[in-house]
């Protein structure tokens, strides 16, 4: 009984994070920094891997996606918002490599076992809950092929223990790259790199040195 009350928590938890995005205008500003992330970010750490059947994770409306859609044969997007899943349709409509889920915000529901090489998430698992991310993480270990590979950038951020991410800066969880290096190791994932990020300039009142970190990690077992 234990158990499911704390995966009713939990749930509530990742169903809180999306809903502060629902109806916002946030989505439709973030396509104007996709470029640059891209190319200083994304590109470097991911340029060599398999793009066979992609998972984009939290994917808005789809701004990560059209960068990927260059490269992968397939594309699963997966939102917790209905509105989100909605303006990926019609943006990717007529592009039959795309494949659209609506996630209770902890399950991958509905795609296979063994199934997915490169799980992706850029700019939407920093606002995520770290018993959100463990889940997710479950997930990963689940439906990723061996020798396929994850990457998620998410938050680094762990000043104020049990804060919620709309209390912090740039609306960053409560989370670090040491715990979400743990929380593979649990789920038998190795990590292989971490790539910390500060934000902002060292001149201005708006610099977090270390706020970020993009994590690769790899499925070694099958």
């Amino acid at each position: 009984m234990l158990f499911k009350k704390n995966k009713k928590i939990i749930l509530k938890q990742a169903v809180d994070t999306g809903n502060f995005f629902k109806k916002t205008s946030y989505f439709k500003a973030a396509e104007n920094d996709i470029d640059w992330e891209w190319d200083l970010f994304i590109w470097p750490v991911i340029k060599n891997l398999d793009f066979s059947c992609v998972l984009d994770l939290a994917a808005g409306y789809g701004r990560n996606s059209e960068k990927l859609k260059k490269y992968a044969k397939k594309i699963i997007i997966v939102d917790i918002q209905e509105e989100c899943i909605n303006a990926c349709m019609e943006r990717f409509k007529g592009d039959d490599r795309f494949e659209f889920i609506k996630t209770n915000g902890l399950s991958l529901k509905g795609i296979d076992d063994n199934s997915i090489t490169l799980v992706y998430s850029f700019d939407s698992m920093v606002h995520f809950h770290k018993d959100v991310i463990r889940e997710y993480i479950k997930e990963f270990q689940r439906i990723l092929k061996p020798g396929g590979f994850g990457f998620c950038h998410h938050s680094n951020y762990s000043a104020k223990p049990g804060s919620s991410f709309n209390e912090n800066p740039h609306w960053r969880s409560d989370m670090s790259y040491e715990l979400f290096e743990k929380f593979c190791n649990e789920s038998k994932l190795d990590v292989v790199q971490h790539q910390i990020i500060d934000w902002g300039s060292k001149k201005e009142d708006s610099y977090y040195p270390g706020l970020d970190c993009i994590t690769l990690f790899e499925k070694t077992e099958s």
